[in-house]
């Protein structure tokens, strides 16, 4: 199967998809296990909540885990794993390699070269709305689940201004405009409600520079919280990443 069907794989910059591990599982709760987890191996005197529910490891801390787990070879996950690692490009051989940073033209291309036409020229003029409401739907849904996952742990709107922070980190809602509900009303709201107030968000985002821009500023400000010695470390991990796909190993400042 291998040989005889065609094989594509996107890659991302590597410093950005350990960022997006770190808030899509970690910081909304999605891992909480691996939450516990961190706490309990990289925080000197946490306190009992912390690690029982996991529930406010610092970017710090989780790129902490991350380098001990490259290093010792346990308790890794293939969601924070180096790419060449997780996906062997080496020994599968894939016939298209995209970069998320050109996710709309590679895909289109793809679909092209794979004889879907119709799809592709479907994308063609409404890839990115339609990536922005998957992702809200998707999100939403996952929230309102999430809520009564961790109720023990953490208020409905603790969790609910976690989400909307995380779609800010994202690009997806500006990153100006306040979460809108008070404490009294996450109690009694529902999805629809949250949904609509997402779609009433997107502000300055709807430009796609700006929303670059606002990415890029969560991230910066996240590796500014790391030490350089971590970051060198980091930079050792993920180099065979950065040749491999051409990234460089020094943008990250």
């Amino acid at each position: 199967m291998v040989t005889s069907y065609k094989k594509f794989l996107f890659v991302r910059n590597p410093f950005e998809r350990l960022f997006s591990g770190y808030v899509d599982k970690i910081f909304s709760m999605a891992f909480s296990h691996y939450g516990k987890y961190i706490v309990k191996t990289q925080r000197p005197n946490a306190s009992q909540r912390s690690i029982n529910c996991g529930h406010d490891v610092t970017f710090a801390e989780f790129v902490k885990y991350f380098i001990q787990a490259e290093r010792t070879r346990k308790h890794r996950d293939g969601h924070f794993l180096p790419m060449y690692d997780h996906c062997k490009p080496c020994q599968v051989g894939y016939d298209y390699i995209g970069k998320l940073e050109t996710i709309q033209e590679d895909t289109i291309y793809i679909l092209n070269q794979l004889n879907f036409t119709s799809m592709a020229s479907s994308l063609q003029n409404e890839f990115v709305d339609k990536t922005r409401n998957d992702s809200y739907s998707d999100q939403t849904n996952l929230l309102f689940r999430f809520i009564k996952m961790h109720q023990k742990c953490i208020s409905a709107h603790e969790l609910q201004k976690i989400f909307w922070k995380k779609e800010q980190i994202r690009g997806l809602i500006d990153p100006d405009i306040r979460f809108p509900f008070s404490e009294a009303d996450s109690h009694k709201l529902e999805a629809s409600q949250y949904l609509k107030a997402l779609h009433r968000s997107v502000g300055r985002t709807k430009d796609n520079k700006m929303a670059k821009e606002f990415r890029r500023a969560a991230l910066l400000q996240a590796y500014a919280t790391i030490s350089r010695t971590d970051m060198d470390a980091l930079k050792e991990i993920l180099k065979p990443d950065c040749e491999i796909f051409g990234y460089d190993c020094e943008s990250v400042q």
